[in-house]
């Protein structure tokens, strides 16, 4: 990974998080509640700054340590945002629409990170994400790539939106645009022994309720087979 002259680069937040979804208050209260959450508005501002401090350096050509500490703050920015999208999404009820445009524009900025002409390698940066539940309870941890944390949310997103009742086709249409559906897929638990998804990372998937697990091996099979469609 990239050093920073000094400076450590960004790497993720912690934060409590709980772990059982809720119902969906439809209330405008409830509605509005959850979009400060979200606080689309201004994370979208921050992301844009950090993407525009990367293209800078860049074009700068301030070398692979300085465009790699940029980076490393861009991916960092949107890793910060994934905790506050988990909790609006289990904890406050936030519409599945506002949380699905959020995780859109977090794999958009990611895609443009990648693009950028930098010395620095996007596959080389790590970026630490921790979720934990109201109690303290480790929900999700990586260490590793971005693009695990987000497929992890992708699978949160595909599961959890189909046991609020509405269809898997409007989250799997994003997954195929970003060309992620089967590595979302794979981190979904297939046997009740595994330990590990079909990625070789572990599943993270201990905080579902049994509504969560049904919806997900429905998931399975309806993309094996395309005949489990309870929820379409």
């Amino acid at each position: 990974m990239p050093t920073t002259k000094g400076r450590k680069p960004h790497t993720g937040t912690t934060l409590t998080r709980p772990a059982k979804p809720q119902h969906v208050d439809g209330s405008s209260t409830a509605v509005a509640q959850a979009a400060q959450v979200v606080n689309f508005a201004n994370r979208k501002r921050i992301l844009a700054k950090k993407l525009a401090a990367l293209r800078k350096s860049c074009r700068n050509a301030d070398g692979w340590d300085q465009e790699g500490y940029y980076m490393a703050e861009a991916c960092g920015a949107i890793a910060d945002w994934l905790p506050d999208l988990w909790s609006a999404m289990m904890e406050h009820g936030a519409q599945v629409d506002i949380v699905q445009k959020s995780i859109i524009h977090c794999c958009e900025t990611a895609k443009a990170i990648e693009k950028c002409d930098s010395e620095a390698d996007f596959d080389d940066i790590e970026t630490e994400v921790d979720i934990k539940d109201k109690d303290g309870k480790l929900i999700f941890q990586s260490a590793s790539h971005l693009d695990r944390a987000l497929q992890w949310f992708w699978r949160e997103l595909l599961v959890f939106s189909q046991v609020q009742g509405h269809p898997r086709t409007a989250v799997l249409d994003s997954l195929d645009r970003f060309k992620i559906t089967d590595k979302v897929l794979a981190t979904i638990r297939k046997n009740p022994d595994d330990v590990d998804g079909e990625d070789g990372w572990p599943l993270w998937d201990q905080h579902w309720t049994e509504d969560m697990h049904q919806a997900a091996k429905n998931t399975v099979q309806w993309r094996n087979n395309d005949k489990v469609q309870p929820y379409d």
